[in-house]
């Protein structure tokens, strides 16, 4: 078409991984505003379809989508997206040119609104995988210690006991999210929850929140320091609440915190909290 922007070029049929020529004919698509000649299309024959829907069904019963894991279908849905993102603007000309709709119909309604039914399908989807995943690997975790496991006050939420040099811990799954009625500075989303009980009624009104710099979220406050450059240097720490004592914070507790975030099975992630006289280390993992 004479002016026109770039179209969709024709490129056969899509048969079990290849394109083929087609073999049904040529096809005139004419714009309905103009009724002119946009594109001629090789279709497909009777018998390429029925090629076509046998390799279809040969790749739902025995293809990788089949076996695939629920979140790398998500991330393929995802890349599907943002391929047909890359190419918007040759997509509405070209639904432009074939069903002849004004440019702002096609924008927001015909090519719009499908983008959007992808990502509409994503958002619900994503959570639902990562409820999923979140309950097997706390699932997994709990039978590797022989614990079972408690229901929590949600459906996100579980626990069970373990018992190690002595000391009694409780292991929790939670979901937290984002709140700006709570002084919680700690990562959000599926958590795993290593906590025991502090000993004395002074931890009770005293909050403290520790992680590695740039790991929490910003808070109102200043941090406090240490006096330990080396610490304070890699090392965020707020309190909150009635102080148990001054310089609670000395160099036993210090050394205490470093070889907890230097253990390799955290590789530094995760806060390390004290709320109501309980100590936590909580970890998106």
């Amino acid at each position: 078409m004479s002016g026109s922007p770039q179209l969709v070029q024709s490129r056969g049929v899509f048969i079990d991984g290849a394109w083929e020529l087609g073999a049904g004919g040529v096809l005139a698509v004419e714009s309905p505003a103009t009724e002119e000649v946009v594109a001629e299309i090789a279709t497909g024959s009777p018998e390429q379809f029925g090629s076509a829907i046998a390799a279809a069904r040969r790749a739902v019963d025995a293809g990788p989508w089949s076996t695939m894991e629920p979140a790398d279908r998500v991330a393929c849905v995802r890349r599907f997206g943002a391929a047909l993102a890359a190419r918007r603007t040759t997509i509405v000309d070209t639904v432009i040119a074939e069903a002849g709709c004004p440019r702002l119909v096609t924008e927001w309604a015909q090519v719009g609104m499908a983008f959007f039914a992808l990502t509409f399908l994503v958002m619900v989807i994503e959570p639902k995988i990562g409820h999923r995943r979140a309950r097997r690997r706390f699932a997994a975790l709990a039978a590797a210690r022989g614990a079972a496991i408690t229901p929590g006050y949600d459906a996100f939420a579980a626990s069970f006991p373990i018992a190690d040099a002595g000391r009694s811990f409780t292991v929790t799954r939670e979901l937290r999210v984002g709140s700006r009625s709570t002084s919680y500075r700690g990562p959000r989303g599926h958590l795993l929850i290593v906590e025991t009980p502090l000993a004395g009624s002074r931890w009770t009104s005293h909050g403290v929140d520790i992680a590695q710099r740039g790991s929490l979220a910003k808070a109102l406050s200043s941090p406090m320091k240490s006096g330990d450059t080396v610490f304070d240097d890699r090392f965020t720490v707020w309190q909150d609440g009635v102080p148990v004592r001054e310089g609670w914070l000395d160099e036993a507790a210090r050394r205490a915190v470093t070889a907890l975030f230097d253990l390799p099975a955290l590789a530094g992630d995760g806060t390390l909290w004290v709320q109501e006289g309980r100590l936590q280390f909580l970890c998106d993992r």
